[in-house]
């Protein structure tokens, strides 16, 4: 095993055992030493990869969300009408929501420590903020979006991450209460509705 591969094994496992001990104990009661004797790595191994505990904390973040960052991506890719890009939401849905409900407890870690940490709240917003800008291109880009003011269009792309963000609390806490996709595809079918219906008011 080279240098290189043993640093990027270090760095899994540091990142593995801290977000178990955040899921199971809680972001506050998981300390860098119980995150370097799970790992089975020393402080200063821990210290060379990481700063702090908030920078494995954050990049536990980044990782997750990187990964819905490609998928709506590729999403975005198609060039498809309005109706077919959700479609394509609705493709990846199902997995999104099986991903959040395997890590719903440190789901709920990062946004609980956003409330009383600025670095880690500003982080979790600035992905939200992202995600809106995200669907006000995607909307301005659909039939009758170029019609609707910038405001209309921020407003309805402020809809969409906020029922995105509901599904994935409430799909990942009572993943049983219902049949999420179905939800998920009348909500986007109720929103595809009224946007088409608002452009063809103007």
């Amino acid at each position: 095993m080279t240098k290189q591969t043993r640093g990027e094994d270090t760095r899994a496992r540091i990142l593995i055992s801290a977000e178990q001990g955040f899921a199971q104990t809680g972001y506050d009661s998981t300390g860098v030493a119980e995150i370097c004797k799970a790992a089975g790595v020393s402080k200063g191994a821990f210290y060379h990869h990481f700063t702090s505990k908030e920078e494995v904390f954050l990049e536990l973040l980044d990782r997750w969300l990187t990964s819905l960052d490609r998928q709506l991506a590729d999403v975005a890719a198609s060039d498809g009408s309005l109706q077919e890009v959700l479609d394509g939401l609705l493709k990846i849905a199902p997995q999104i929501l099986q991903e959040a409900g395997g890590q719903y407890a440190i789901l709920l870690e990062f946004w609980t420590k956003a409330r009383s940490d600025p670095k880690v709240w500003q982080s979790t917003v600035a992905y939200f903020q992202r995600y809106r800008e995200f669907f006000v291109g995607l909307l301005a880009n659909t039939p009758g979006g170029d019609s609707l003011a910038l405001v209309e269009r921020e407003a309805a792309a402020e809809v969409l991450v906020a029922m995105i963000i509901g599904l994935l609390l409430w799909g990942a806490l009572d993943p049983k209460a219902a049949d999420w996709s179905c939800v998920t595809r009348t909500g986007l079918e109720l929103f595809t509705r009224g946007w088409q219906e608002k452009g063809e008011q103007r």
